[in-house]
């Protein structure tokens, strides 16, 4: 029984399996019996009997595998081994050394014929492949011969083809359990050192093996999905029962926005102040927000909203290591110089970064700034001089026969911020405000002065050429 059983189970069991595909690169070690097949064995028995020594010889194998896809892989090996053969009815037997390197295709049967799993337990392949193979060999005859004794005194070299069949068992992400059986038919009749029967001698290399998995591959690994059963339908009384459980929808993500209100145009020399907001909602994590300046504008940070400022090269930034949760918007404040700054229109261009749902996110915004010349001053004698000229309209508020009073009290006392001037007629001092080229604007000013300065007695004038009219109506005859 046992003679039947063996060799079934070393054929039968490499039909059930396949290793794991889901790396680049396979590493195996493996060792078992290698058994000669030629004019000197047991032609009786596929496998030698257990106690024939001279024909069970033992070796090892070193493999190299190219995962080139799911269900196709290229395998380096080399084997090594003693080797031997025996016929024991005439007590001859043969003993040596083979050693062989070949390249090989690998099958994978489970992905080529099945679905896809890269977490099966048992997975089957097959090999078919090519190869030299270099043996010394010698043999010990004893009893009568009718055949051709060959003597090989020096390793001989011939091509050979492996083929064969192989399970794995999957121990882990990284490791597999391997049972292969490979013949190895080679293109010589002189393995044994005897040529009779067979024309091509072979042997069979049956090992148990360790599968190391290394090189990740571009394929995903993912578990089996596995089908769901239909729930039964309730019945038609219990319909009214069953209550419809709300479905949690998923929070729609918020909307990030960024606004500022720094003004568009403003004379050179000037500053300013913006307040720049930042509307993120309940995010939290990791931001940074900058903008970029022209030459000669400096920056004065006023409110930085939990973050860290910075301003270099004409980069202004503020970063967070973590949003503040509990703020919504973030308002950051800061005010511009613009010194030494020329006329004409600058780009600020800014960006606001943050992290939303595990992805990065980017805001650009982008701001003109232009900046005016200022006029040039005008001299007071300049004004002084064009206001002699023509007829103006002023508003007089106090006058002082020949004594003059003080503007500055003058002001003080009323309450006026405009230059107070002052002019001799008729042996009186006279003091009045404003420069109108109408009357209606003179006595808009005049009806301001009474009621909201306390000027009672202020009344409008008239000069000529920078000299006071007596009466309004001598203004007809100009």
């Amino acid at each position: 029984m046992k003679k039947i059983v063996f060799p079934i189970l070393i054929f039968i069991l490499p039909l059930f399996s396949m290793s794991q595909n889901e790396t680049k690169w396979d590493m195996q070690l493996s060792g078992g019996p290698f058994i000669s097949y030629g004019d000197i064995q047991n032609h009786n028995l596929v496998y030698p009997k257990l106690d024939n020594g001279n024909a069970w010889k033992f070796g090892g194998a070193y493999s190299l595998a190219y995962n080139l896809s799911r269900s196709i892989g290229l395998r380096g090996q080399l084997k090594y081994a003693e080797i031997g053969g025996a016929v024991p009815s005439q007590g001859d037997y043969f003993q040596g050394t083979v050693m062989d390197a070949s390249l090989q295709l690998k099958f994978n049967f489970n992905e080529i014929f099945g679905n896809h799993n890269a977490y099966r337990t048992v997975n089957i392949y097959s090999l078919l492949g090519v190869g030299l193979s270099n043996w010394d060999t010698e043999k010990n005859i004893s009893g009568p011969i009718n055949h051709n004794p060959l003597e090989i005194d020096e390793r001989t070299t011939e091509g050979f083809i492996p083929a064969g069949l192989g399970l794995s068992f999957r121990l882990s992400d990284k490791f597999d359990l391997n049972l292969e059986g490979l013949m190895n038919v080679t293109n010589s009749d002189l393995l044994d050192t005897r040529t009779k029967d067979r024309e091509l001698d072979s042997y069979s290399y049956t090992s148990l093996g360790l599968t190391y998995k290394f090189g990740n591959s571009t394929v995903k690994r993912r578990r089996p999905v596995r089908e769901e059963q239909p729930k039964p339908e309730p019945e038609p009384d219990t319909v009214a029962k069953v209550k419809e459980e709300p479905v949690e929808k998923e929070p729609e993500p918020v909307k990030v926005t960024v606004s500022s209100d720094m003004p568009s145009e403003l004379e050179a020399g000037q500053s300013f102040g913006v307040t720049v907001r930042i509307n993120k909602g309940n995010l939290s994590g990791p931001a940074t927000f900058r903008q970029v300046f022209p030459n000669n504008i400096n920056i004065q940070p006023l409110s930085l909203a939990g973050g860290e400022y910075n301003f270099m090269n004409q980069v202004f930034t503020i970063n967070w290591q973590e949003m503040p949760e509990n703020q919504p918007t973030l308002k950051i404040m800061y005010r511009a110089q613009t010194e030494g700054i020329k006329g004409g229109t600058y780009p600020v261009s800014g960006i606001f970064t943050y992290t939303q749902n595990n992805n990065s996110k980017l805001i650009n915004m982008e701001n003109t700034l232009k900046v005016t010349e200022p006029e040039k001053e005008i001299k007071k004698e300049d004004t002084e001089e064009k206001m002699q000229q023509g007829v103006v309209f002023r508003v007089q508020i106090r006058a002082k026969y020949q004594k003059k009073m003080s503007r500055d009290a003058l002001a003080d006392k009323y309450n006026i911020n405009e230059e107070i001037y002052e002019d001799y007629h008729e042996g009186y001092y006279i003091y009045t405000v404003g420069n109108f080229s109408t009357y209606e604007q003179a006595k808009r000013k005049r009806d301001q002065l009474i009621n909201q300065h306390g000027v009672p007695d202020a009344f409008v004038t008239a000069f000529k050429d920078g000299k006071r009219v007596n009466k309004l109506k001598e203004l007809e005859r100009f």
